[in-house]
């Protein structure tokens, strides 16, 4: 059975839902979308609008499709108008000569007819030049996201990293405050609680069910577990050992 002919509408509601161009639209032209895509779903071309000689009132296509989908919608000129420029400018829709466009639609009406033509031959085994146009129309409908996708993954990514590294820093600062233990001990209890789980996205001291870092500080403390002496870092027995750990530094 032809797309047109079904008596529902293909959405792909995760896709429609996290669209970054149709999120930046108004609920007006959002509203005009769903509208739209309901009548492309009946055309004679699936997908398409097309614009016949009498529907050509003015130089302006986007105010000649306005005006002709005046007929088939329950909004004014002007709401039209409006939503539709800006499915236009977001590129959401596409004005191709006198037809106008909902690439995604029109392509998966290409695949369809494609895959009925296969299965009136016998499936795909016995119709090896059909396989081939399916797999290049499925091929080129991947190739045109795959630039998107990959900045999607890569972004988000980025994004992982860059949380984790926020929380490493905030952990250290908040241990840092605990000016009565040396800066060696204190860095070891950082080092051991920030170290990463196997995906890479939590630390050790997240994983724990409670982590007060004021006890955590004081059992590291108590069992010893820098095996050093605990001292303030102003004593002069602390400074001792910092030029043993160091070397003397330069006043």
């Amino acid at each position: 059975m032809a797309l047109r002919d079904q008596p529902y509408l293909p959405l792909y509601v995760q896709d429609f839902l996290t669209d970054e161009k149709l999120m930046e639209c108004s609920a007006l032209a959002t509203g005009i979308y769903i509208r739209l895509l309901c009548i492309m779903h009946k055309s004679d071309e699936y997908g398409v609008i097309l614009l016949r000689q009498k529907d050509k009132q003015s130089e302006c296509q986007r105010k000649n499709f306005a005006l002709k989908l005046v007929k088939y919608m329950p909004y004014d000129f002007g709401i039209i108008s409006v939503g539709l420029e800006e499915l236009i400018n977001e590129e959401i829709l596409k004005i191709d000569g006198d037809k106008l466009i909902q690439k995604r639609m029109v392509r998966d009406n290409e695949i369809s007819i494609i895959r009925a033509k296969s299965g009136s031959k016998g499936g795909f085994a016995k119709s090896k030049n059909i396989a081939k146009d399916i797999a290049k129309s499925e091929a080129n409908n991947e190739n045109e996201n795959e630039n998107e996708i990959k900045d999607k993954d890569i972004n988000e990514d980025e994004r992982k990293e860059c949380n984790i590294l926020k929380r490493e820093a905030k952990f250290k600062s908040e241990v840092f405050e605990f000016k009565k233990y040396p800066d060696v001990m204190l860095d070891k209890f950082v080092s051991y609680w920030t170290e990463k789980n196997k995906s890479g996205k939590k630390m050790r001291w997240e994983l724990e069910k409670t982590f007060e870092i004021t006890k955590r500080l004081a059992a590291w403390s108590s069992r010893d577990f820098n095996n050093n002496k605990i001292v303030n870092n102003n004593d002069e027995e602390f400074k001792q050992l910092k030029e043993k750990l160091y070397g003397k530094q330069p006043v």
